[in-house]
């Protein structure tokens, strides 16, 4: 990184396994996880394991914003347990309640501003949910998500 060109940006020098199994709490869900996806919003005693790999990745470090950021990567979790959130909302509303909830390795992209997914797959107990959505990076913009449940 070449913390003299402005602005300094972290690159990655190509695809990279950035995170293995890390165990996840109510602060990772709420102000990371909620980036990806506001179902993780409002999580409270969550706990399960979170992997990223990255094909790409250059994020704005010294003088440059969040919006400039350009990643490409899969996330997948694994053993994941909330108790409140619009997830948990979800598990309520499907009867799915204390299961124990799965997301499939999910390819994501962040650029120009914008977390964009087409097919993010959640397994609560043996009930799968789908999601596709374009989640501003900047909270104070509007979102579009959608989700489908299969039974």
């Amino acid at each position: 990184m070449d913390f003299k060109q402005k602005p300094a940006i972290f690159r990655t020098p190509g695809p990279l396994q950035i995170v293995k199994d890390v165990q996840i709490n109510d602060i990772i869900a709420n102000m990371l996880l909620a980036k990806i996806n506001p179902i993780f919003a409002g999580a409270n005693k969550t706990s399960g394991l979170v992997n990223f790999d990255c094909n790409k990745m250059a994020v704005p470090v010294v003088g440059g914003k969040p919006e400039d950021a350009d990643i490409a990567g899969t996330i997948s979790l694994t053993d994941v347990r909330m108790q409140t959130g619009l997830l948990a909302a979800i598990l309520t509303a499907t009867g799915s309640t204390g299961d124990v909830i799965m997301l499939h390795p999910t390819p994501f992209t962040v650029n120009g501003g914008f977390v964009r997914y087409s097919n993010m797959e959640f397994d609560i107990g043996r009930m799968p949910i789908y999601f596709s959505g374009i989640v501003p990076v900047d909270p104070n913009r509007k979102l579009r998500i959608s989700a489908w449940l299969c039974r």
